[in-house]
């Protein structure tokens, strides 16, 4: 209540109220018709009070009203002897406190269904711009099916072709061991296998396979991505460790595609291995929950800037110059069709961490 007078509004209804009284007692008390227009002034700074603050703000000041007034009805007691002059003077207090009560709860009501009014109003408009986002959303859909068709014929027309330099290239390479023409080939080789990489990612992202799942231990799984990229990480003075909460979920079976669960650890790590500095190393980190197995995959990097946190999964959305945008949207749709989750946290200059959660088969548990 000390708020309210304090307040600029409540600090001037206060004023009022005491001219008002100021005034009351400055006029002789014979002159009644006067006391009868200043008690009826009363009404005013109740009524302002009422609709500034509300049903509390009205009874308030209907009971400061009534303290100024109360030594005047008492002096009236004093000076009149009518007794219906005295209960008029109360029943004039009664209704100051009834008008500040009615017009306090209209004023809260009021303000009430304004507030529910323009919450309605912030939940259409962001509904509507929901709407706006699905449209546009299921448009982009539409020109990414067409390309995703178009990509497909592609990729597979370049990937015989690739295949066939690959094997041309192979024979070269043994043939011209020892000599320099052999740099040349090993380059031809690594660029052959980058244009692999990047068609099989858009074979992965375009075209859905049926899943080929059966049980896989955790170990196998992981090992085998960990020892595919293990040289990458060594040539670049890089380091990867493959660490397991306990020794039972190493050997831990999960009924899951292994092609397409091997398929988002590459990614992830690969994702990882670019983000790394001097010194650098990522990290695979596996526990187990009461009804998922979680994975982590944990860098020192150079972490991901604020504002493409909210496009990281994104198909097409990259940080790198020759990169696809493809790996992590991969990874995403991979972790979906495994009914598992996937999340991440970042720190710009201190790293990154992707969650992988896959909730455990009842198959793996029977």
């Amino acid at each position: 209540m000390l708020a309210i007078l304090k307040s600029k509004n409540g600090f001037l209804i206060f004023l009022l109220i005491l001219f008002i009284s100021l005034v009351h007692y400055s006029i002789h008390l014979d002159i009644s018709y006067l006391h009868v227009i200043l008690r009826r002034l009363y009404y005013l700074p109740v009524i302002l009070a009422s609709l500034t603050f509300g049903l509390r703000g009205g009874i308030f000041f209907s009971g400061i009203v009534t303290l100024f007034y109360l030594p005047h009805i008492l002096q009236h007691a004093h000076h009149s002897q009518s007794f219906l002059a005295q209960i008029d003077r109360f029943i004039e207090v009664g209704f100051i406190f009834g008008f500040s009560f009615l017009i306090g709860r209209f004023t809260d009501y009021q303000r009430k269904s304004q507030k529910i009014a323009e919450q309605k109003t912030m939940e259409i408009e962001e509904q509507s711009k929901q709407i706006l986002l699905l449209e546009q959303k299921l448009n982009f859909a539409d020109k990414l099916s067409i390309l995703g068709e178009l990509f497909a014929t592609m990729a597979h027309e370049v990937r015989n072709p690739l295949g066939s330099i690959k094997g041309v290239a192979e024979i070269l390479e043994r043939r011209f061991k020892g000599s320099k023409e052999v740099e040349l080939m090993q380059v031809l080789n690594e660029e052959v296998g980058r244009l692999e990489e990047v068609v099989s990612n858009y074979l992965t992202f375009v075209k859905k396979k049926p899943e080929e799942k059966s049980e896989v231990r955790t170990r196998d799984l992981l090992e085998s991505v960990v020892k595919l990229l293990k040289p990458k990480f060594e040539k670049n003075g890089f380091e990867i460790k493959l660490i397991y909460e306990t020794q039972e979920i190493k050997n831990f079976m999960i009924f899951v595609d292994k092609i397409q669960l091997q398929q988002l650890f590459l990614n992830l790590i690969l994702n990882a291995f670019y983000s790394l500095k001097s010194g650098g190393e990522v990290k695979i980190e596996v526990s187990q929950n009461e009804n998922s197995i979680v994975f982590k995959v944990v860098d020192n990097g150079i972490g991901v800037e604020e504002e493409n946190k909210k496009k990281i999964f994104d198909s097409f959305f990259t940080t790198r110059s020759n990169g696809t945008g493809l790996g992590l949207s991969i990874c995403k749709k991979i972790t979906e069709e495994h009914k598992g989750t996937i999340s991440f946290f970042s720190e710009i200059e201190k790293g990154t961490t992707f969650v992988i959660t896959l909730p455990i088969d009842e198959k793996t548990l029977n």
